[in-house]
């Protein structure tokens, strides 16, 4: 299916899950390709048509993003290779999580995957302390279980350490065990479901995007160095529907989005556009920065960057989304 479809789906299912969504950005390039927002919770996605055209500069900066804009990180789609993408399961690739765009509704109305699928396999996650407590209460040993489900006594104790996850038959089999037992409500307390907008950033990853050295072009470069002067802390985009996040800690901080450009083109409108949703959606500010001194609300010269001595003269100067 096109991107267009994909994104289509997506939006479907994020409008009926009461989100509010920038409009879609259907560039295949580009980082992030939808924003939305409901209440405090905000999603960055990248739409693909295929799960192995996930390239690994998309993963940096859709997690960049997130950070410095407070948001969850997730990829949409149909297809892992030439497999349909299971609507049940969601799928772990570099770090992030991928689910079908229709597996969102599910989600919101509060129906959580249990399944997981990396490296050529599906796994469920185990709530090691509840498995121990109902194990211990029906009274099975380790190789009790471990007969029962089929692995080893140290494979049951490494569940319960939470060291490993079961693949899917092993947790079926755990399933069905404790379902006679305790129920089927309570069985289903032995496994974790899985967040799909929870993804942990490392610490690694956070000190290496403050101050990233790489650019796209001169002008990002050198707002990039103004902004930094400023206080602001900088992460900058080569593929992303913006540049720069522009981000002040502390009281009163605020946070921009920035569009450099070297000229005001053709595609300016449509890039403001997109520029304007995503802002509006994420509610933070935004500016274009042009060689060029320009009448447009919400666009400055470089030399007008350059003439300011404060934050607040920039923010001043930056539209509300």
């Amino acid at each position: 299916m096109p991107l267009e479809g994909v994104i289509a789906k997506a939006v479907k299912s994020l409008y009926e899950g009461g989100f509010e969504i920038s409009r879609p950005y259907a560039n295949e390039r580009s980082s992030i390709n939808i924003v939305a927002r409901s209440g405090d919770r905000l999603i960055l996605i990248k739409a693909l048509n295929d799960t192995n055209e996930l390239r690994s500069c998309c993963v940096a900066e859709i997690k960049k993003a997130s950070y410095a804009l407070r948001g969850s990180p997730l990829v949409v789609s149909e297809k892992d290779g030439p497999h349909e993408i299971d609507k049940e399961a969601a799928y772990e690739k570099r770090g992030l999580y991928v689910v079908h765009p229709e597996a969102l509704r599910d989600y919101f109305e509060g129906r959580r995957h249990y399944v997981y699928y990396r490296g050529g396999r599906f796994y469920v996650k185990i709530d090691g302390k509840k498995l121990r407590e109902i194990r211990e209460r029906i009274g099975l040993s380790l190789g009790g279980l471990a007969s029962l489900l089929g692995v080893t006594r140290k494979a049951v104790y490494e569940y319960e350490k939470g060291e490993i996850d079961a693949t899917v038959d092993v947790a079926s089999k755990l399933y069905d065990v404790f379902s006679r037992y305790v129920g089927e409500e309570e069985a289903l307390q032995a496994f974790k479901p899985i967040d799909i907008l929870d993804k942990t950033l490392s610490i690694e990853d956070k000190e290496r995007w403050i101050d990233e050295r790489s650019s796209r072009s001169r002008l990002q470069e050198e707002v990039a160095l103004k902004l930094a002067r400023l206080g602001f802390s900088i992460f900058k985009f080569k593929e992303a529907p913006f540049n720069i996040i522009a981000r002040r800690n502390g009281e009163g901080g605020r946070t921009l989005l920035i569009l450099t450009l070297e000229a005001l083109s053709d595609k300016f409108k449509e890039e403001l556009e997109v520029l304007r949703g995503v802002a509006e959606v994420a509610k933070v500010k935004r500016l274009v920065v042009t060689r060029k001194v320009s009448r447009e609300n919400g666009v400055i010269s470089a030399k007008e960057l350059d003439d300011m001595s404060s934050p607040e003269e920039l923010i001043e100067v930056a539209s509300s989304g």
